[in-house]
């Protein structure tokens, strides 16, 4: 199931793509960038980004400023796509609380160990300096990006109340901030040991969510 989800998330990334020429071939570059970036590796070469986008490295600059530039709006496109994907999969009428928890979990902890390649690689291959405005200019986007992604777990929060899941006893706000917290620290903290060791592929194991989703529901209970 959850290697299910991680394959319709690249395959709806990779299938937006589309409009007029322009359109069009700027958008190939931002998905042989992603492409890139998703296969790992801490340096990104615009060199390999045209050779993916089948178009020629300074083509790539008249799309894009710089490197720091292209990584960003990259990041941009994808995360607006993963929060589209999100709200359609996490919202679903059909699912109830326990489903719809499950898949926020899931399609979270993947889209964060993605987003991890894009800092890694942007720590590479930037200056203090540049990196330090680059960042403060993409704030704003980070901040949204988090405001969708509560909205969406206010809903599902909701439903838990409506179907008796969550103790309704327990502030709103709060049980809003649980599970964002502990999806976030499940990938990102080594000392918060939910995450299976073995080796994986870069799906989320079906066991780690359940690990989560039980840690989030022994607290909010």
């Amino acid at each position: 199931m959850s290697r299910y989800v991680v394959i319709s998330l690249n395959i709806k990334i990779i299938m937006i793509f589309g409009g007029d020429n322009m359109k069009d071939k700027r958008k190939s570059i931002l998905q042989a960038t992603a492409s890139l970036i998703q296969e790992g590796g801490r340096e990104l070469k615009i060199q390999e980004v045209a050779k993916r986008a089948e178009i020629g490295k300074g083509t790539v600059y008249e799309y894009f400023n710089s490197k720091e530039d292209l990584i960003f709006q990259t990041m941009l496109f994808m995360g607006t796509e993963l929060i589209n994907f999100l709200r359609e999969q996490v919202l679903d009428p059909n699912k109830n609380f326990q489903e719809s928890m499950r898949s926020f979990i899931r399609i979270q902890m993947t889209s964060i160990s993605k987003f991890i390649n894009y800092y890694m690689i942007l720590e590479q291959n930037n200056d203090i300096n540049s990196g330090l405005k680059t960042i403060e200019d993409f704030k704003p986007s980070i901040i949204d990006r988090k405001k969708n992604v509560l909205e969406v777990l206010n809903k599902v929060i909701e439903k838990g109340l409506e179907e008796g899941v969550l103790n309704s006893e327990v502030d709103k706000d709060f049980c809003n901030m649980i599970p964002h917290l502990c999806v976030t620290s499940a990938i990102i903290n080594s000392e918060f040991n939910l995450i299976s060791s073995e080796e994986r592929s870069e799906d989320i194991q079906t066991k780690d969510i359940e690990k989560v989703y039980k840690l989030i529901m022994k607290i909010l209970k």
